[in-house]
């Protein structure tokens, strides 16, 4: 019955790993906004990309990597889904509100980040998991890391089946950052390029936060994918990091582009450039990254977290940009991870 509503998808050249069905799960096209913000007596116009705006519980990016994901779910019989992340996974909380939309039993693997704390166990986006009934694995970080996430998710698959009666769990990697997911981006650079075309703005580069890879594969390969003739088709992709390297990104980046057969034709360095922006750590912020986020929220309205937007936010800004560049920010959402969030208002 949920398959009926899939619709059947293709890409304007033949690729491999093409996903074959959408399921309509978000509030799409999002919003295009003029944004005007102060920083330290700074001002800043940009345009924003209300992805925040998505949905509901489930909003944010990973909501449109799922629509081409869940397909696959159902085409599978899978009775089970089973992600991995840190305790204030975005990804992990839209798997539990779109599992729990669509019948679907779901779990997760939650890596126990610098923040987390025992006795809140329901802070900020875990508070999610315990509503939609999510059954939550912590693990330490030290386990984490030695064991690796596809370890931990093969060894939660196998909980499930144990304890749980689970016949056919769907093992779903970090950020759900999947050959299927990243064509969430690729239709989003497509509806930003109608939005522009009916609008006519015109922008010189796109800015977004860059967790898992996702998101920018997505961006890149539907940039490369854009005819000559498009609006979009020079503009500049710029991902700012909450973990990891550049290395690391252009990586993933070249792994997604040989899993669709485009690694021959363009390399990563080409489509997208990444920028260090984490910081001093993961999910861990410095007070000059919370007061970007206060500052910005009081003179826009609009909420960054402190895991992924207020960083890339504080790089750009760091950064700076040419006199009269127009510049294009993708809200990847993230407002329930800052619910609970002492830091951002005790010293404000």
């Amino acid at each position: 019955q949920i398959m009926s509503t899939a619709q059947p998808y293709k890409v304007s050249r033949q690729l491999q790993g093409v996903p074959t069905h959408r399921l309509p799960l978000g509030n799409f096209p999002t919003p295009v906004q003029p944004w005007s913000f102060t920083v330290n007596k700074q001002n800043f116009n940009l345009l924003i990309k209300r992805d925040d705006l998505s949905e509901g519980a489930a909003s944010g990016n990973k909501i449109r990597k799922l629509e081409f994901i869940i397909p696959e779910v159902f085409r599978n019989e899978h009775d089970w889904v089973v992600s991995i992340g840190g305790t204030q996974s975005n990804h992990c909380r839209a798997v539990s509100a779109v599992c729990a939309r669509l019948g679907l039993r779901c779990a997760h693997v939650l890596r126990k980040d610098a923040q987390y704390r025992e006795d809140r166990p329901t802070e900020g986006n875990l508070f999610f998991h315990k509503i939609f009934g999510t059954e939550i694995f912590l693990v330490s970080r030290e386990e984490y890391i030695q064991k690796g996430s596809d370890q931990l998710l093969k060894e939660a698959g196998e909980r499930l089946k144990q304890e749980f009666g689970a016949k056919n769990p769907f093992l779903l990697p970090v950020g759900g950052s999947t050959v299927h997911g990243l064509f969430g981006y690729v239709e989003m650079l497509n509806e930003l390029e109608e939005q522009l075309k009916s609008s006519g703005e015109r922008i010189d580069e796109i800015i977004f936060s860059c967790g898992s890879g996702g998101t920018a594969t997505g961006l890149a390969v539907g940039k490369y994918l854009l005819p000559e003739d498009a609006i979009l088709k020079n503009v500049k992709l710029t991902g700012y990091l909450a973990c990891d390297s550049p290395e690391y990104f252009h990586e993933h980046v070249k792994e997604m582009l040989e899993a669709i057969g485009l690694h021959s034709e363009v390399k990563s360095e080409d489509l997208i450039r990444f920028v260090q922006a984490k910081g001093v750590g993961y999910a861990v912020n410095t007070e000059e990254e919370l007061e970007v986020i206060r500052q910005i929220a009081r003179s826009s309205g609009v909420l960054l977290d402190g895991s992924y937007t207020g960083k890339a936010l504080n790089g750009f800004i760091k950064e700076g940009r040419p006199e009269g560049t127009k510049v294009l920010f993708i809200h990847t959402g993230g407002l329930f991870s800052l619910l609970g969030h002492d830091a951002l208002v005790n010293t404000a």
